[in-house]
């Protein structure tokens, strides 16, 4: 916030010292008054700490960390030192002496400035040191205050994040700073599911075997409006095959590293959500009766990722490899591998394929045996590729939701016993029931066979051993 204010030396003339700032819900109509904060220029224009511009952090002339201040760092300190009767600041070869003591040059970005002004603003930052000053000065920083109504005294209305400029109003006065946010940028996400792997099955079908009716489901911006493959029915194994593409529109604030989301409030008011741009992907064993059973899930910050594994063997949540043991040699070089692999930011890269471990939470009593803390455990693997396009991109390449076109993708190759008996009865007889029926025949027949055998055997003993026959 810039504010112009006139000479508050001047007497006693001057009454109106205090700044409001209000915020207002703005409406079709007429806007709703939420809260006010009020702030004493005249105690920040007289404060010994010159609060009327903060003191940056370092010394630039130009650029977006330009010096705010009338003065420079020199002539602050100059200007301090006269008001103690201290002699002026002292210039040695790279070090500046104050009121006896000696600074060196704190500067860590702008070293191309004059040394002379970095070295008065090291001083300027350890004022408090100095034995006749002793004091800090008010650094510059963003206020956070808090709103409050006449009409409910002490009741927090909310908070606002601001800073406060002074300045003579016959000074050159710096150019107010445009903080208006950037427009968020839209972007199309394309998420292409190849298939799971390892998936951990806790389903049995009615003669006993693990299966699991695997089905994946995935959101971005808007829960409500998920997406979800096909199902992978009868996996027996623990995987699945989808080749199933997911399309997601998103608003990017890169600033902010954020995701905007508009939700609508009534029929006409509407305001924005901010999240952090984040996929999530479930795995689901689809029933048909009773509820369907989680079976693992992927969240990915598309702005900071681990980077996915190109073979699944080696897709693990930590850096071991569970179960797996490698040689000494190669563990430890795949360890430092996979330690120095950089974090994706997919808004830069653009796109990527690879294994990513799914994950469950189980729960557990905590060391002192009385609380229950989560616990993330690896439940499967998942084959996915991702791919980030702005807004002209997509409307250039335009594709389609699941396998439908256009840039179709192609079926998945899946088992023959992978089908829905529901709607493939003679199927589900001949691969579900038959192979049953035709086992258990056998093994009756055996019996029968083995049993008549016992029987005939014993049968005839006595007339052999009489001599009958």
């Amino acid at each position: 916030m810039h504010v112009q204010t006139t000479d508050l030396d001047a007497a006693d003339k001057y009454t109106d010292n205090m700044l409001e700032v209000s915020v207002f819900d703005r409406n079709v109509f007429a806007d709703d008054y939420i809260g006010s904060t009020f702030i004493d220029l005249e105690d920040r224009w007289r404060t010994k700490h010159r609060a009327v511009v903060g003191i940056a952090k370092e010394y630039s002339k130009s650029g977006y960390n330009k010096w705010r201040n009338i003065a420079t760092p020199f002539e602050i300190l100059t200007e301090l030192c006269s008001q103690r009767d201290l002699p002026p600041p002292k210039f040695l070869e790279k070090s500046i002496e104050v009121d006896g003591l000696k600074f060196k040059d704190e500067t860590r970005i702008a070293i191309a400035e004059e040394l002379q002004e970095r070295l008065s603003l090291t001083a300027l930052h350890h004022l408090d040191q100095l034995p006749s000053l002793g004091y800090k000065l008010v650094p510059e920083h963003v206020e956070t205050r808090t709103l409050y109504r006449r009409d409910g005294p002490g009741i927090e209305q909310g908070k606002i994040q601001l800073w406060v400029e002074l300045y003579e109003g016959n000074l050159n006065i710096p150019a107010p700073i445009d903080i208006t946010p950037h427009p968020p940028q839209a972007y199309e996400l394309r998420v292409v599911v190849y298939g799971c792997a390892d998936l951990t099955l806790d389903d049995r079908n009615i003669f006993g075997k693990r299966m699991s009716d695997v089905g994946v489901k995935g959101w971005c911006a808007d829960k409500d409006q998920s997406q979800a493959t096909d199902i992978h029915y009868r996996s027996f194994n623990g995987e699945a095959a989808f080749n199933w593409r997911m399309v997601f529109p998103l608003k990017y604030s890169a600033n902010e590293d954020m995701m905007v989301i508009k939700v609508k409030s009534g029929v006409l008011n509407e305001y924005e959500v901010k999240h952090p741009a984040v996929l999530y992907l479930q795995v689901w064993d689809n029933d048909l009766i009773t509820k369907d059973d989680f079976l693992g899930m992927l969240e990915l910050n598309l702005s900071n990722f681990p980077e996915p594994c190109t073979n699944r063997r080696f897709c693990t949540l930590t850096n071991e490899f569970a179960g797996i043991k490698l040689p000494e040699t190669l563990a430890r070089l795949q360890g430092v591998a996979h330690r120095r692999r950089p974090p994706v930011n997919l808004f830069a890269k653009k796109r990527v394929k690879g294994w990513f471990p799914l994950h469950g939470q189980v729960e557990q009593l905590s060391k002192d045996k009385r609380l229950k803390e989560q616990l993330r455990t690896q439940t499967g693997k998942i084959e996915v590729e991702l791919e980030l396009l702005t807004e002209a991109e997509a409307a250039a390449s335009p594709v389609g939701v699941g396998r439908n076109p256009p840039n179709a993708l192609a079926n998945p190759s899946r088992p023959d016993t992978s089908f829905n008996p529901l709607t493939n009865p003679i199927k589900a007889f001949n691969k579900i029931l038959l192979p049953v029926l035709i086992k258990a025949l056998i093994i009756v027949g055996v019996c029968a066979i083995i049993i008549l055998s016992i029987v005939l055997f014993f049968s005839n003993v006595p007339y052999k051993f009489l001599g009958l026959r």
